[in-house]
């Protein structure tokens, strides 16, 4: 019996370092350095007419697109399709019945979870734009800055990453190398989102979702 004990105590004391550690590792990405996520795949479909459709300049093709995102917004990448729920004090970004991911509103901004409730990301917002954080404290974090009406600046601790321009009513992102465009009309700051690859391609729409309806 003690053995057993002894046994499940060190397994307990691993699993507790093992998600410290994950969790420490989260903490301290460098956000200057981009990855490339397997998920950003070409969508092959029919578009409907008031879609928010995102391209990548180097192939162009549909990445990811955003139907009815006043209203009841639907997701859709090459892999998933999630739906979102009513807004109230939390929302729920369902796939087919399953929770995949959940909102929670507080303060100036919000906290996105997944459906296990782990502690994705937290963005508060700003006079001047807002900050996407990969720590609840937000002390890591991508800072989205207004420039002008028609410009804002990705940055990371000091340094501009990408810039998102809104030129003869086309809307054009670049950043870590890569550029992006959305086929709607508009300045939002929310649409520079597409490019962190660091982040799972369907969390970035959901991200761009709530802040687009926030008014970013």
């Amino acid at each position: 019996m003690q053995k057993y004990l002894a046994l499940f105590f060190l397994i307990s004391v691993w699993s507790c370092q093992n998600n410290a550690t994950t969790n420490e590792d989260r903490s301290s990405i460098n956000l200057s350095e981009q990855t490339t996520n397997p998920t950003d795949q070409a969508i092959i479909q029919q578009f409907n007419e008031g879609d928010i459709r995102f391209f990548r300049e180097s192939d162009d093709m549909v990445i990811g697109i955003i139907e009815d995102i006043l209203r009841s917004p639907v997701l859709q990448t090459a892999q998933k399709r999630l739906t979102a729920s009513e807004k109230g004090e939390t929302r729920s970004y369902t796939e087919g019945n399953r929770k995949k991911y959940e909102v929670r509103y507080q303060g100036n901004g919000f906290k996105l979870y997944d459906g296990s409730e782990r502690f994705l990301f937290a963005v508060s917002v700003k006079d001047n734009g807002f900050d996407i954080g990969f720590d609840e404290t937000i002390s890591n974090y991508y800072d989205i800055q207004f420039v002008k009406a028609s410009n804002a600046k990705i940055t990371y601790r000091g340094s501009t990453l990408g810039n998102l321009y809104y030129v003869d009513e086309s809307v054009f992102i670049s950043a870590f190398g890569e550029r992006y465009y959305v086929n709607k009309n508009g300045f939002h700051s929310a649409y520079s989102i597409i490019s962190m690859t660091r982040i799972p391609l369907e969390e970035r729409l959901i991200l761009i979702t709530e802040l687009f309806q926030m008014g970013y």
